[in-house]
């Protein structure tokens, strides 16, 4: 009889002591749930990818005109680039500017970049240094007088210049890398065709709003580079873009 109470009270305790394991098993499964043994109802967390950058791998090109503004075919141009989403660069030549002050206007309204070309398209280098001051100066007022400000980059006549010009002049000056010839044979299928072949991102594309056929190729040129990933900025954005800190005195082909 003693052996049966003995052998009862150790299943007694045998029994207390698994409920008591139990217990604080499922106390530990709440406090710390790693601890928990793995079922169904247990799963891992994914966080979700890091958002690409917008920019990643975005090809970006500047497209520039020179010796506007034109009264009949700037116009044309500003409409085909805004119904497109695109900011130019126009380097103007000052005396035509008070003529088409409104066209002027118009342009920096819309984004785009305006440049200084010189007051009469004259070559820098054939002149004297009282000279190139003021054709610098006459260009840089009439816009200064028209717009407020006077923060104009310039592209100088046929892309000349030397280490007096450089010296002589306080702004970036801003040449190309990509030259079609657009006024050599006014033909807009080679002058597209060419562009297209040539364009790289970072590239600074120069042509002329003065002829209808640089326009209609202009367009085509927007539209298919669009289609290939490419995004149009101004010349200065182009820069920022890039990292490029454009200095007084030093030419610029390109952002590369």
């Amino acid at each position: 009889m003693k052996e049966k109470r003995q052998k009862r009270h150790g299943q007694f305790l045998l029994l207390a002591l698994l409920l008591c394991c139990v217990s604080v098993w499922q106390v530990l499964s709440i406090l710390w749930p790693a601890a928990a043994p793995a079922d169904s109802t247990v799963q891992d967390v994914t966080l979700p990818p890091e958002e690409p950058s917008p920019a990643a791998g975005e090809q970006l090109i500047a497209l520039t005109f020179d010796d506007g503004p034109h009264s009949v075919y700037t116009p044309r141009l500003l409409d085909a680039l805004q119904q497109r989403g695109v900011h130019a660069t126009f380097f103007l030549i000052g005396e035509q500017v008070s003529d088409n002050a409104a066209l002027v206007e118009r342009m920096d309204l819309a984004g785009h970049q305006i440049g200084l070309h010189t007051f009469t398209h004259v070559e820098l280098t054939e002149l004297s240094n009282g000279q190139i001051a003021q054709e610098i100066a006459s260009s840089r007022s009439v816009l200064r007088d028209l717009l407020g400000r006077d923060d104009f980059w310039l592209r100088p006549p046929y892309g000349i210049t030397n280490s007096r010009v450089l010296k002589q002049v306080d702004t970036p000056f801003i040449i190309w890398s990509v030259d079609p010839e657009d006024w050599r044979d006014r033909n807009a299928d080679r002058v597209t065709a060419q562009v297209l072949a040539e364009a790289q991102d970072g590239d600074i594309i120069l042509m002329h709003d003065i002829f209808p056929e640089s326009v209609e190729a202009a367009v085509r040129i927007v539209d298919e580079l669009q289609g290939r990933g490419f995004r149009f900025v101004t010349v200065e954005e182009l820069f920022a873009q890039k990292g490029v800190t454009p200095q007084n005195g030093t030419r610029y082909s390109d952002a590369r």
